[in-house]
């Protein structure tokens, strides 16, 4: 995005932010300097301005959860729609959306769909999800009439630290069940607000009851846990297009 137009949409962001919880200015000192790779760097972001793939289209926007075991490529061969992801390790969609490299590549690609998902903590943070929403309406105006669906992730395996302490200014869930219900209930939110869809992601998950669906870290997915993250996003894909 040009530097005007990208310090309009700050501006605006913070000021709904602070109308909103009190906290914006923090929100946005907090959240400044984007994360880069590897797929948000400006070498790649030049490469997917000219994305030339068969249609449909969909771009993935996100994190560690997109990247884990290339969660787009299952979407693209369980469904036969071409995928494209610009996503990096930590990456929130506030901090996301000040790469002005980010803006070709909404507006300059025939996308059927975004797909978008935040940082994990995002639900449970007061200040984080203002300016969550705002993030998701801007990327969802930028683009030419293109499907919105949201992806939240799966909360983190009981005992993790999360559960003792989320950190400051975060809600500290009671367990996974709780951690999935704030999750759904912030991205549903977001939905019902803008019109965009909401993956069940959370819910299939804990659902499965497979330990062996998180990696190590118990936290993030392991192969099968990416396999079944991209069956419940390539149905609801599906059904958008």
């Amino acid at each position: 995005m040009s530097r005007t137009t990208r310090r309009a949409f700050l501006l605006s962001s913070a000021g709904a932010v602070a109308s909103a919880g009190g906290l914006g200015a923090f929100a946005f000192r907090l959240h400044r300097r984007p994360q880069r790779g590897p797929y948000l760097t400006d070498a790649h972001l030049a490469e997917l301005a000219g994305f030339q793939a068969p249609a449909p289209r969909v771009l993935f926007i996100g994190n560690s959860m997109v990247l884990r075991h290339d969660v787009p490529a299952r979407v693209a061969s369980l469904t036969g729609i071409s995928t494209a992801m610009a996503a990096a390790n930590g990456a929130r969609l506030i901090e996301t959306v000040r790469i002005e490299r980010l803006q070709p590549v909404l507006t300059a690609v025939d996308w059927s769909a975004i797909v978008l998902q935040d940082f994990t903590k995002t639900p449970l943070r007061g200040v984080d999800r203002f300016a969550s929403e705002r993030a998701m309406t801007w990327i969802a105006s930028q683009t030419s009439g293109a499907r919105v669906l949201l992806f939240p992730p799966w909360p983190s395996a009981a005992g993790s630290a999360v559960y003792q302490d989320a950190g400051p200014f975060t809600t500290t869930p009671d367990d996974p069940q709780d951690y999935a219900r704030r999750t759904m209930g912030f991205y549903t939110s977001v939905a019902d607000r803008h019109g965009f869809s909401v993956a069940p992601v959370p819910g299939t998950w804990l659902s499965a009851g497979n330990p062996a669906l998180y990696a190590e870290d118990n936290h993030h997915a392991s192969v099968a846990g990416a396999a079944l993250v991209a069956e419940v996003l390539a149905s609801e894909l599906k059904k958008l297009l």
